[in-house]
């Protein structure tokens, strides 16, 4: 009976963060990795096979977005910390996942900001890393624009 009062309450927490990365753009991403983590905490709490079936029943949030979010909470932990929280910026949870999937270079540059507390919610650039490895890629030929 705990379990269910738990998956329960874990639903409710979930269904909250997600609507608060859907309605807070200044604050998605962190939103988002919020509920990554009860995500988390819910599959754990599933038993082997009713993680998906209980997912759909439970939550407004689809496999796909709760894996994304899962795996910001699992690869970003900065970004639940409420120390580092309010200083985090990323323009959306879609380059968070990017910045997940970068280079190791850029990724270090990033968790190094924010540990030095050099992003901020208003800064709306890119890191230089992230700059420098678009402008090489466009000049291979990669991801520039066919007119």
């Amino acid at each position: 009976m705990n379990e269910l009062v738990t998956l329960k309450s874990l639903a409710l927490e979930i269904n909250n963060y997600h609507r608060s990365a859907l309605h807070h753009s200044e604050q998605a991403v962190v939103y988002a990795a919020h509920c990554g983590q009860k995500l988390l905490e819910a599959k754990a709490a599933c038993q082997h096979g009713e993680w998906l079936q209980w997912l759909k029943v439970n939550c407004a949030v689809r496999k796909a977005q709760a894996n994304k979010y899962m795996r910001l909470a699992r690869e970003m932990p900065e970004l639940i910390d409420s120390k580092k929280q309010s200083s985090v910026f990323l323009p959306g949870i879609d380059a968070a996942i990017a910045l997940l999937s970068a280079p190791d270079e850029i990724k270090e540059e990033f968790k190094e900001a924010v540990a030095e507390g050099k992003t901020s919610r208003k800064q709306r650039s890119k890191p230089q890393s992230m700059k420098r490895k678009r402008k090489r890629t466009n000049a291979l030929g990669i991801g520039a624009s066919k007119r």
